[in-house]
């Protein structure tokens, strides 16, 4: 629901709900968002809880991603990510554990 989801001063959450030695699955929250994809470390899974996602790649390529969809950002994307929904976006995200 969100009830226990603090958002920092850029409006963003981040938990780790499960830390393994191969990965870890955290849940995220963030206000809707337009941000550029311009470092990511490696690759991600992401399971959308609540909101959309739209994803646009280098060659503006773009997909969206509702609620209960998942989808993959490959090791070395780069692009744009636009978040939206009423209040909060949630998401879940997996990836190698650092």
């Amino acid at each position: 629901s969100g009830a226990d989801i603090t958002l920092n001063e850029n409006g963003q959450f981040s938990k780790v709900l499960k830390k393994g030695a191969e990965l870890t699955i955290q849940l995220q929250a963030e206000t809707p968002i337009e941000k550029q994809i311009k470092k990511p470390a490696k690759e991600q899974l992401f399971q959308i809880l609540s909101g959309q996602i739209s994803i646009t790649s280098k060659d503006e390529s773009k997909q969206t991603f509702h609620t209960g969809d998942f989808f993959v950002l490959p090791k070395g994307f780069k692009g744009e990510w636009k978040s939206e929904g009423h209040g909060l976006v949630k998401y879940l995200t997996v990836g190698q554990t650092s």
